[in-house]
């Protein structure tokens, strides 16, 4: 791999801290550097803007904000955009985002994905949820603070 970036930090990067060199790993991070975070004007690193088409000037002191949540469920991207299809392609779906703003533990949150659900299947486990998720009032930090979960034997 000529170069790597935060999208290519995945299963095979990973294997290099578990068999590997872990110090060789980070000198290759260091080295590559895959992650530029971009000082916006207020120091805050939250400055990064891609120019696409001139559609609308974006003036000093405008506000721009990303809203995943709602792209995830656009019908004009999405067939059934709030059914879960772990099938669906293309899957476009922007919750560990685009390209090099990609969420570096993407590969590793993918894995723990795989692996608990391969663990469902295979002790026959049906999980509900019985109760109301709640979500933190955050426009910036998107989650869950409580999710009540009922695990049952179907076998």
């Amino acid at each position: 791999m000529k170069n790597m970036s935060a999208t290519a930090i995945d299963l095979d990067d990973l294997d290099l801290f578990v068999s590997g060199d872990p110090h060789a790993a980070w000198a290759r991070l260091r080295r590559e550097a895959p992650l530029h975070w971009n000082a916006g004007p207020d120091g805050t690193g939250h400055g990064a803007l891609t120019r696409y088409a001139d559609v609308e000037t974006i003036r000093a002191g405008d506000t721009v904000t990303l809203w995943n949540a709602p792209a995830n469920r656009d019908p004009d991207a999405f067939a059934e955009p709030d059914r879960l299809d772990l099938g669906r392609t293309p899957d476009q779906h922007l919750a560990f985002g685009v390209a090099h703003h990609r969420c570096v533990g993407m590969g590793a949150a993918r894995r723990e994905i795989a692996l608990l659900t391969e663990e469902i299947v295979r002790r026959g486990l049906r999980c509900e949820i019985p109760g109301p998720v709640r979500r933190p009032r955050s426009n910036f930090m998107p989650g869950i603070t409580h999710l009540p979960v009922t695990v049952t034997d179907v076998w």
